[in-house]
């Protein structure tokens, strides 16, 4: 259990060269003891069955050829079969051998009653024959008697053993110099693949693989970084819709809370007038004090229920605008769309005896929507008159509308973006000094939101207040 849980603890790498270098050293072991077991077998069986080749060929051309050299032959015979050979009559005399030694060691060696017939014997150290052979230039029969020496088994199986451990050892570093190139050729790409893909199941996207050749690795380094890519791109798809529905669901809520805030302020506004004229008709139903005089009360409950209607109106164009607004843009002249607006407030301007002045230093044309941008517009300036001590200043200059009036008394700092809300009026109590809903600069800052291309900006300094509206 312990080998093999440090076996599967094992890099490819390493894996691969010591099963690589277990099957070198295996196989050739096995080749080298196969050779020194084999090879002297062959070997000997390989020189038998040539000098009996030989032989038979020696044979042939003695009996045949009157003309043939016996002499000549045996030398040649046993130079090239390394073989101790002579001629014989069938009394044993030596009729031609080699040399003096062979002679003496011939007649040593003499087979007695042996001489008629054919022998061929293999001892430890020699294989040895006679055979008997008609000489037809000696017109006689003859044998032919051979002796080949073994001993050289022994110094083939000396000279392997000897050289044995070095081939052994040269076979095995070769083999191993072998193994290291294989494995590191087959090991370092999928080495790369796996430190890739271990990248990409951590989210990782910045490594890639660089595929080499046109083999199979090269297809899986190619696969694996389409699959990178692939995953990268959605995955950073799903982060932008998550993030989108994140927006979504902020804006949902943010969306709802106003809305909550603003049906409580409806509620508050809604209270004071409904109350008012509840309480001035029911005084003139019944005579009581004061509202006897019906003249007068019928009028302050139809400024009432004027203000009642103003406040639907402008709770309609909310709810319009929070459904969202169908924009139909058209090149429009800016100046203009700021002149028409004036000249609808021309009797309230004459009314409060207020100065206004238009200062234009340049024509601004816009692709826009002409009623929302007049609604803006309208609400801006209306807000201006309503507000107003005893001037206004509107000035049209690059981009911008810059509208100025002077107030009694500037808002603080930390309340200009309270202005913005909902039936704000400067106070807590929601007095109603000034005639209006409340919801004025509310769907101005809506309008523009919904329109795009607009942005805006509001100071109050020195009982100046500027509004200034740029046309992006």
């Amino acid at each position: 259990m312990y080998l093999k849980n440090k076996w599967e603890s094992i890099g490819i790498k390493k894996k691969l060269f010591i099963i690589s270098t277990g099957i070198v050293v295996a196989t050739s072991i096995l080749i080298y003891a196969a050779l020194f077991i084999l090879f002297p077998r062959i070997y000997l069986h390989t020189k038998i069955s040539n000098i009996k080749s030989d032989t038979d060929v020696l044979i042939t051309k003695m009996g045949e050829d009157p003309n043939f050299n016996y002499q000549q032959g045996i030398n040649e015979y046993a130079y090239q079969n390394g073989a101790i050979a002579a001629l014989l009559d069938f009394k044993g005399n030596v009729i031609y051998t080699p040399n003096k030694f062979e002679r003496n060691m011939i007649r040593n060696r003499e087979m007695e009653g042996e001489h008629n017939r054919d022998i061929f014997r293999e001892q430890k150290t020699d294989y040895e024959f006679a055979i008997s052979v008609y000489v037809k230039s000696l017109n006689k029969n003859c044998i032919l008697k051979v002796n080949m020496p073994l001993r050289f088994k022994d110094d083939i199986n000396r000279v392997i053993i000897i050289i044995f451990p070095i081939i052994v050892l040269i076979t095995i570093a070769l083999g191993v110099f072998s193994v290291l190139v294989y494995s590191s050729v087959i090991s370092n790409p999928l080495l790369s693949i796996n430190r890739v893909a271990r990248d990409i199941a951590q989210l990782k996207f910045d490594n890639k693989l660089r595929p080499e050749g046109n083999d199979e690795f090269a297809e899986l380094s190619n696969s694996i970084n389409l699959i990178s890519e692939n995953l990268e791109k959605n995955i950073s798809m799903l982060e932008k819709a998550n993030e989108k529905l994140r927006k979504d669901i902020e804006r949902e809520k943010e969306i709802d809370r106003k809305r909550r805030d603003f049906i409580n302020a409806i509620s508050h506004e809604l209270k004071t007038p409904i109350t008012v004229i509840s309480g001035q008709v029911e005084g003139m139903i019944y005579n009581i004090g004061p509202y006897k005089n019906r003249d007068k009360y019928l009028k302050e409950t139809l400024e009432s229920v004027n203000e009642l209607n103003s406040l639907a109106h402008e709770i309609i164009s909310l709810a319009k605008i929070e459904e969202g607004v169908g924009i139909q843009l058209e090149n429009k002249s800016i100046n203009e769309l700021v002149k028409e607006v004036l000249s609808g407030y021309e009797y309230f301007v004459e009314k409060e005896k207020l100065d206004i002045s238009l200062n234009e230093k340049n024509q601004i044309f816009r692709e826009i929507d002409k009623g929302i941008v007049k609604k803006i517009l309208s609400n801006l300036i209306g807000n201006a008159v309503k507000y107003s001590k005893s001037y206004i200043e509107i000035n049209i200059y690059e981009n911008i509308i810059e509208i100025k009036n002077d107030v009694i008394e500037c808002i603080d700092e930390k309340d200009i973006e309270e202005i913005f809300a909902p039936f704000y009026r400067g106070d807590k109590s929601r007095n109603k000094k000034k005639p209006g809903t409340g919801l004025g600069l509310y769907i101005v800052k809506s309008l523009i939101q919904a329109h795009g291309g607009m942005s805006y900006s509001v100071k109050c300094e020195d009982n100046i207040f500027e509004f200034r509206l740029n046309m992006e």
